[in-house]
């Protein structure tokens, strides 16, 4: 098969369908919708709105988190290295939840949290 590929493309064009095959980007995707999140201050909570967007690959995902008082929550992982929780850009760590509906985020030092319920696309 391959072969028949080499005569019928130049060499350049086989090198990149074949890269193309057996990239793990190549079976990427996104999708985007509304989550459900809450703001936790003390004893206080705050439902807030926002659009969550999530791209996975073989090898790697991506979650953000884009919150209606404007701060974002990324969350990333790869095969090749840790998961890193960013806020507004800023290194962040995983927060307690009272529940396992929530996953909790908050900045090393900080009094309050971010919660998101686990998405169904």
């Amino acid at each position: 098969m391959i072969s028949l590929l080499h005569r019928l493309l130049p060499q350049k064009y086989l090198t990149i369908l074949i890269a193309m095959l057996v990239s793990s980007y190549a079976y990427a995707g996104c999708d985007s919708g509304e989550g459900v999140c809450k703001v936790v201050t003390g004893q206080e909570e705050k439902s807030i709105s926002c659009q969550v967007k999530v791209c996975a690959s073989a090898n790697d995902y991506m979650i953000k988190w884009d919150l209606a008082d404007g701060t974002r929550i990324v969350e990333e992982k790869g095969i090749n290295k840790a998961m890193a929780i960013t806020i507004n850009g800023k290194p962040a760590i995983a927060a307690g939840s009272d529940s396992d509906e929530w996953s909790c985020f908050s900045l090393p030092g900080a009094s309050g949290k971010y919660c998101m319920k686990p998405l169904s696309f």
